[in-house]
């Protein structure tokens, strides 16, 4: 059992992610950023080219889902999906659960604690997802603690936390699955790694951020791995890594049989090199696309149109007021934001090399305003 990890002297913050939508975040922790909403706006132009082309959406799953971002974007964006959330860190985890519960989708979204990397996660993953399987019939640690439950949060709040040492049950019902028949695989995939190696940077000492920023438990080659296996034959990989080092994405997933289908840089500032990539792969080879640049700013240091398009994408507001987090300051409670800017942030627009979003929160309203 995952237990409660967030303490008083740990302050949250209440932001804004969808129209609907809203995440708590740590104060002082890693944060949603650009990264994790242009993976999810382009996995989401990817199910729509499915829809077009006739194909019955069903399942999706999001690996290293942090604190739900991407995952929540995606079933706000589609809401007949059933999807499956994996996360090892253990605070992400914690706050993607009560992300998952305030949002009201625990009925189809799924948590699943565990490592990615480690093949009977993946298992885990795909049997929580296929037909038959009913959650209320897994088993934690062997046997179901009604008390152990009841000490951290209300039945109903956790009944979509699975722990991957779980064993789960055949039954005759409760299909998580909408597809009927056998698990045919994940219709999307979708990842937001770390892209700094071990060694290339000095860690954080707060375990969250390291792990949001540094390789500790793989790269874009280990999620492409994952990802490989969990696919549907006729389904989509969606997932960003460094822009400087686009060979890593393709080598990858040549060794995991994935073809890339489509490359989206995202740059900071008009005239500055792109920060990160979001690439879209499938088994199927076919052509490559070069997507037109996501670009911040502009040359004047403007919000540009593609910046309002992803926001207002999601159903947020084209601008936000950053004053009223500014005046509010940190509290031990969350606080209600206007909308958490994942765009800003001095730190991405000078970052020299890998993911930046967990300083997001350093001087976001400073430069904003």
């Amino acid at each position: 059992m995952i237990a409660a990890v967030l303490g008083p002297d740990d302050p949250l913050t209440d932001d804004a992610l969808t129209g609907d939508f809203r995440v708590w975040q740590r104060a002082r922790g890693h944060r949603y950023s650009l990264d994790d909403v242009l993976t999810a706006h382009e996995a989401r132009r990817a199910l729509e080219e499915a829809v077009r082309a006739g194909r019955a959406l069903h399942d999706a799953c999001d690996l290293g889902c942090g604190l739900g971002s991407v995952l929540l974007m995606i079933a706000w964006a589609r809401p007949e999906l059933a999807m499956v959330g994996v996360e090892a860190q253990e605070v992400s985890f914690e706050l993607a659960r009560r992300n998952v519960a305030r949002n009201g989708v625990e009925a189809r979204v799924r948590l699943l604690h565990g490592d990615l990397r480690d093949p009977h996660t993946r298992r885990r993953a795909i049997a929580i997802a296929s037909p038959h399987v009913d959650v209320g019939e897994v088993v934690l640690g062997g046997e179901v603690d009604v008390g152990e439950v009841d000490a951290i949060a209300d039945v109903g709040e956790v009944r979509g936390e699975i722990d991957a040492s779980a064993d789960v049950r055949v039954a005759d019902a409760g299909v998580l699955g909408g597809g009927g028949g056998a698990f045919r695989g994940f219709d999307l995939v979708t990842g937001t790694p770390p892209y700094v190696p071990p060694g290339q940077s000095t860690p954080s000492p707060d375990s969250q951020k390291a792990h949001a920023r540094v390789e500790l438990r793989g790269g874009i080659e280990d999620y492409l791995a994952a990802a490989s296996e969990l696919v549907a034959p006729d389904g989509v990989v969606v997932i960003c890594g460094d822009a400087r080092f686009p060979e890593r994405a393709f080598r990858g997933a040549e060794r995991v049989g994935l073809h890339v289908r489509r490359q989206r840089d995202a740059r900071p500032r008009a005239g500055r090199a792109p920060l990160f990539s979001v690439w879209t792969f499938t088994r199927e080879p076919g052509p490559f696309e070069r997507a037109l640049d996501f670009v911040a700013r502009d040359d004047e240091g403007q919000r540009t149109e593609a910046y309002f398009a992803l926001r207002t994408a999601f159903g947020l507001p084209p601008t936000h007021d950053p004053r009223a987090a500014t005046e509010r300051g940190a509290t031990m409670e969350p606080a209600p934001h206007e909308a958490h800017d994942a765009f800003g942030g001095r730190e991405r627009d000078e970052a020299a090399s890998g993911r930046t979003g967990d300083h997001a929160s350093t001087g976001r309203a400073e430069d904003e305003a």
